[in-house]
């Protein structure tokens, strides 16, 4: 993906920092993709930040063991930079079509209603007895 005012190993980074602020192990980095797209616009201070999580490294934080790099994100929890992070990939890492297929959501049934929409997609649970599931309009 093309960057404009970062650069490419910055973006590396800013998507690992992001995978450990909204961790999801099955969810494609094309998604996560997107949050560094929209922080490539965002703000002059996040190279300033990545700079300060590869001195925190001794040199480069991408490159560290996952848990050595959580801790160093940890440690900046309460950083400006931190916080534009999370507050922009709350946002772009969900609101997307790539995120509503992984996690299945379906969208929004508008006006059509909501009485048969998948309130009995529930897998997990064992189906109630007809007697407890009260009036069904089917």
């Amino acid at each position: 993906m093309p960057l404009n005012s970062l650069t490419s190993a910055e973006g590396e980074t800013l998507l690992k920092v992001t995978r450990h602020i909204f961790p999801h192990d099955t969810l494609e980095d094309a998604v996560y993709a997107l949050v560094v797209r929209d922080l490539d616009v965002a703000s002059p201070l996040l190279p300033d930040g990545v700079r300060e999580l590869n001195q925190l490294a001794g040199g480069n934080w991408a490159g560290l063991d996952e848990t050595e790099q959580f801790r160093h994100v940890e440690a900046m929890a309460k950083t400006p930079f931190f916080e534009k992070i999370r507050s922009t990939a709350v946002v772009s890492l969900y609101n997307n079509e790539l995120a509503f297929a992984h996690f299945g959501y379906e969208g929004a049934i508008g006006d059509g209603g909501y009485v048969n929409a998948g309130f009995d997609d529930l897998d997990w649970l064992p189906d109630p007895k007809p007697e407890d599931s009260g009036i069904n309009p089917r």
